[in-house]
């Protein structure tokens, strides 16, 4: 398999910037890294927050353990979701889908090593 197809679906697969890493370009990694992360981190808490706060109450009894009445109170707070919750998707969105063209674009243009050198007779 070609170094650029490695690359594309390292970070189209694992996470945006590990197939820059892959391809040794740490500093174009983190451009793709960095907002990725963030915006996971970002992302997880407002989905995870919520989750959280429920089986803490559920936990203190001031909850019924009742399949009816979380998915309402999930409904309640998905309501609630702050519109950065939207903006920390699409960053998410574009850093995968950027750092997969990128890695691509990188791997083809830097000259497999391999391939340069041919096999040894």
């Amino acid at each position: 398999m070609q170094r650029s197809t490695k690359a594309a679906l390292l970070s189209g697969l694992v996470f945006p910037g590990v197939g820059q890493l892959f391809l040794g370009r740490h500093a174009r990694a983190c451009v793709f890294l960095l907002p990725a992360l963030a915006a996971a981190v970002y992302f997880s808490a407002g989905v995870l927050d919520p989750i959280f706060t429920i089986a803490r109450e559920i936990r203190l009894g001031s909850m019924p353990f009742d399949p009816v009445a979380i998915e309402l109170r999930l409904r309640e707070n998905g309501q609630a979701v702050s519109p950065l919750m939207n903006v920390a998707a699409l960053v998410m969105l574009a850093a995968w889908i950027g750092a997969t063209v990128d890695a691509w674009m990188v791997g083809k243009a830097k000259p497999d090593v391999d391939r340069v050198a041919g096999p040894h007779r």
